[in-house]
């Protein structure tokens, strides 16, 4: 019997932390910069804003979303007659950067009223933004069991846009 109950909170505990996952879809946009939005449309030269470079430092293999923001760049270059060169630097230098115009473009940027001041946005999307709950493999909480997620703390970086999302979707 003890073993049946084990398995139960495995399984549960399985589909709590593998099906729990909130995927909160927000709106990831490409963003130009204000001031550089007149050199990108005049000039065949775009600067493009990348986070990471195109091998996943751990593992040695082809970065994936380095290569879906490239592909993606390269297609609207071969439409608009640019030629994209690209930048590589930390998400802070990179949205500071964009800012104040010395990058056209950066990928990825979700889309806020703050940074609407210092950007403009595509009127299309570019992606999705998902984040999943982890808890311990202890957890009493079960896929679906809104009830017993109330009250329940959950950590989250300091400042992230998803924040927002997130506490509206718990708001429901």
């Amino acid at each position: 019997m003890a073993l049946h109950r084990k398995r139960i909170r495995i399984a549960l505990t399985a589909l709590a932390g593998a099906l729990s996952c909130f995927a909160l879809l927000l709106t990831l946009r490409p963003a130009v910069s204000t001031s550089a939005l007149s050199t990108a449309t005049n000039s065949s030269v775009v600067k493009v804003g990348l986070i990471e470079g195109d091998t996943n430092p751990t593992s040695g293999k082809v970065n994936e979303t380095t290569a879906f923001q490239k592909d993606y760049v390269q297609a609207i270059s071969d439409y608009a007659g640019w030629t994209p060169e690209y930048y590589i630097d930390s998400w802070s230098n990179l949205l500071s950067r964009t800012a104040n115009g010395d990058l056209d473009l950066l990928l990825d940027v979700s889309k806020t009223t703050e940074r609407e001041n210092y950007f403009n946005f595509s009127s299309q999307e570019m992606g999705t933004e998902m984040t999943c709950l982890y808890a311990p493999k202890s957890t009493a909480l079960a896929f679906d069991d809104y009830a017993g997620f109330n009250g329940m703390k959950v950590g989250y970086e300091l400042g992230s846009t998803i924040l927002d999302s997130f506490q509206a979707l718990c708001q429901r």
